[in-house]
């Protein structure tokens, strides 16, 4: 995935060469990166393709036909010779400036990612999040990126944190690490830990000292990215941490969710059972809900009827929406929202897991920016629409 390819560039690719069961011998690129062209039809290609506002295919020929192959050089370092071309006044120059000036931060953010072992698809999902601010934030706290962007956990975070220098013992990564941490408890069925039983295990995993560890446990309990109760036990109360969202009474519960079904959609299908019983299953959800035809599933409802609130960006909610089609033998994830890190994947797991041989998960349309290419990489089942 590249931020935009236009024509007359060139692509440089890394990767390996696989064979594919279906279409045989294949590159798969791991990098990707566009060059600017360098011959005079190739620079006159691109600059008529739309890539820089204020430059169409007519003044893009006239430019060239000036400049040739210092036509970039010009445009870069001595914006104002272009008004000696026809057609080009002050305020068309300093469009085109501006444009040329935005496609070169493009650019550079590019080419500092893919050298601090960012994936292209990766590093178009940072600058997507981040824009022209993408450089600093990674280099101020790359850890940011397994909170902000769906498809970057902690590990990979991790590696472009040795990348720009940032130590093993920090505090950034310790920060980072106990978040990861609870992440794994929660995966394994648990809302909270032990507080001294989830320092021991960062400790173990992270490899750093346990008055750094506790450290981090304070300062992310004051910033409230995670929350800490007393548990009951026999021993009398426990101290634990929560990660937010995951602290509240209805959240952390032995209690499944409840599942309704409309007399409507009865008698259910066996494998519709079975992905409510699922979805139902994952500690954070309240409520399932089936009609003919559709299935959601929510840690939060709205309205008198008490509808699983799905809809995408949610700042609160996890849920997902599915349609399903029996006699097509087809499920088809229609939304999903996940506030809550970690619990998308558990709900499409919780899908695909319930489909026996024959049927098909369809996702009907993806506006995640990377999370559907993850779940597809682990879910071989899981075709887009």
């Amino acid at each position: 995935m590249l931020p935009e390819v236009r024509a007359g560039q060139w692509l440089e690719a890394q990767g390996r060469w696989i064979v594919n069961r279906e279409y045989g011998r294949q590159f798969q690129a791991g990098i990707l990166r566009t060059m600017p062209p360098t011959t005079v039809e190739g620079i006159e290609k691109y600059l008529a393709s739309g890539m820089i506002k204020g430059i169409g295919p007519v003044l893009a020929g006239r430019i060239v036909k000036v400049y040739k192959e210092r036509t970039f050089e010009v445009i870069d370092a001595d914006p104002h010779s272009l008004t000696y071309v026809e057609g080009i006044g002050p305020t068309r120059k300093k469009k085109i400036t501006t444009a040329w000036q935005e496609q070169k931060a493009i650019r550079e953010i590019m080419v500092f990612l893919h050298g601090h072992k960012v994936s292209t698809s990766r590093a178009f999902r940072i600058f997507k999040a981040y824009g022209n601010e993408a450089i600093d934030k990674v280099r101020q706290d790359p850890y940011r990126l397994a909170r902000d962007i769906q498809g970057i956990g902690f590990k990979t975070a991790d590696v472009i944190a040795e990348s720009v220098g940032i130590g093993k013992q920090s505090d950034l990564r310790a920060r980072a690490g106990v978040e990861y941490t609870l992440l794994q408890l929660t995966e394994k069925g648990h809302c909270g830990y032990g507080r001294e039983e989830l320092v021991a295990m960062a400790v173990t995993l992270l490899e750093i000292p346990d008055e750094i560890i506790e450290t981090a446990v304070g300062y992310l309990l004051q910033d409230k990215r995670i929350v800490a109760r007393t548990l009951d036990s026999d021993a009398g109360g426990q101290p634990a941490v929560f990660l937010a969202g995951l602290e509240g009474p209805r959240n952390c519960t032995d209690q499944r969710a409840e599942i309704v079904i409309s007399h409507r959609a009865r008698p259910l299908h066996p494998v519709i059972t079975r992905i409510a019983e699922n979805l139902a299953g994952i500690q954070i959800m309240r409520v399932v809900r089936v009609t003919p035809g559709f299935l959601s599933a929510s840690s939060e409802t709205s309205g008198a009827r008490r509808c699983p609130v799905t809809k995408p960006g949610h700042p609160t909610a996890v849920g997902v929406s599915l349609i399903f089609d029996e006699k097509r033998k087809e499920i088809q994830f229609f939304e999903i929202t996940s506030a809550v890190k970690g619990c998308g994947a558990r709900m499409v797991e919780a899908v695909v897991n319930a489909l026996p041989r024959g049927w098909k998960a369809v996702v009907v349309m993806d506006w995640s920016e990377g999370f559907w290419e993850v779940m597809r990489q682990r879910h071989r089942r899981i075709k887009f629409l």
